[in-house]
């Protein structure tokens, strides 16, 4: 858990803010240094000009420092992007892999949608076919009823799909088959995106601060 004094202590940007006006500040108090040891330089004695020349090599050596602690601290902003990126990039990869994962049930459920139908057809087709197959002589001739006793639900499906409706049992009852292991696919489709884009390099964000600077 973070301390209550790292909450209050200035971020990097904060900080790089901070050490830009001071440099600034500093450049100006050099360029007052340099104006007032011009005016005495003929002075009858040096004193005063030495004076102002230690001065001059202390502010200089002051922004230097300043300058160099800018230099960190904008690398220190491109490391902390960076970071952030990578973050950014585990999050987006979890909440992907999650979707995928649902894709992956859908299509379970598509696979098992299309064998029951297919199952349910065939099913459908024998009971129909069963319930006038022990026809009792004590009935009316079965030619009567013979038309019932195929259910034509395939063609009538196939005919609502505009398939040729004569090729539509066959299609139906094969579809499981064409289809193949949807789910198996999804699973290995999904897998391949991840690791694709767990390897991937992190693009380079557009219009950065750092990019600015």
């Amino acid at each position: 858990m973070a301390k209550f004094s790292d909450a209050l202590r200035p971020n990097t940007t904060q900080r790089l803010a901070k050490e830009q006006a001071a440099f600034a500040d500093q450049e100006r108090q050099l360029a007052e240094l340099r104006a007032a040891q011009a005016g005495k330089l003929l002075d009858d004695e040096p004193d005063d000009a030495v004076k102002v020349a230690e001065r001059i090599v202390f502010a200089e050596r002051r922004a230097a420092v300043i300058n160099q602690r800018i230099d960190a601290l904008r690398k220190q902003l491109k490391r902390e992007a960076i970071d952030r990126r990578k973050q950014d990039k585990d999050a987006s990869l979890a909440v992907l892999e999650k979707k995928l994962s649902d894709r992956a049930a859908a299509a379970a459920r598509v696979e098992k949608a299309v064998a029951e139908f297919s199952a349910s057809l065939a099913a459908y087709d024998n009971a129909c076919r069963s319930a006038f197959a022990d026809w009792s002589d004590t009935f009316p001739p079965f030619t009567f009823y013979e038309s019932y006793s195929t259910s034509y639900m395939s063609r009538r499906i196939g005919g609502l799909l505009n398939m040729h409706s004569g090729a539509a049992p066959t299609l139906f009852a094969d579809l499981p088959r064409r289809l193949g292991s949807l789910t198996e696919n999804e699973v290995r489709i999904a897998a391949s995106i991840i690791s694709d884009i767990r390897s991937a390099a992190i693009p380079k964000p557009h219009n950065t601060d750092d990019e600015a600077a």
